[in-house]
């Protein structure tokens, strides 16, 4: 009750009047090696996602990682345990992979460095499918020694070897 008097609602008749309204899928959190950069700092935050969380249209994943979690949540209140979700990572697997309402959490281990599209979905306790109306990249960094100036300073130090041995021989 309130002070203005008594109030009440019954959940599967607001459910069934909202039917014209579609759950929105979000992802909640991401843990990279076990890690929440929201834990960490802003800067970390700002690093990994470019500034959010919720909403994340880009992830930037740092050299060797071995794990990314991607959290999910479908806004729904009909039987939020009964969701499933699944994930396509363009270039990665060529499969729908699936994970249970307990779960919701997408994991990509030993993701190799590279530009990747991550789908994402989730079919509710009706069978009803939401989409991610975006995919979201993911951008996994190399190390520093297989990056395209690290092959440019190993060419260059290999000629200056070549040089210097070719004119100690002459």
């Amino acid at each position: 009750g309130t002070a203005q008097g008594f109030v009440a609602f019954e959940p599967a008749r607001e459910y069934a009047d909202s039917s014209g309204m579609s759950p929105h899928l979000l992802i909640t959190d991401i843990h990279i090696d076990g890690a929440s950069p929201v834990s960490a700092d802003s800067w970390a935050v700002q690093k990994v996602t470019h500034g959010r969380i919720v909403g994340v249209q880009h992830i930037t994943v740092p050299p060797r990682t071995k794990t990314l979690a991607i959290k999910l949540a479908l806004l729904t209140y009909a039987n939020p345990r009964e969701v499933v979700y699944s994930y396509l990572l363009d270039g990665y697997n060529d499969e729908w992979q699936y994970v249970d309402g307990d779960n919701r959490t997408v994991t990509l281990a030993h993701v190799p460095p590279g530009k990747y599209q991550l789908h994402l979905c989730a079919d509710d306790s009706k069978g009803n499918r939401f989409a991610m109306p975006y995919p979201v990249v993911i951008t996994v960094l190399a190390p520093w020694y297989r990056t395209w100036w690290a092959g440019l300073i190993f060419i260059t130090l290999l000629a200056v070897a070549g040089w210097f041995v070719w004119d100690y021989i002459r």
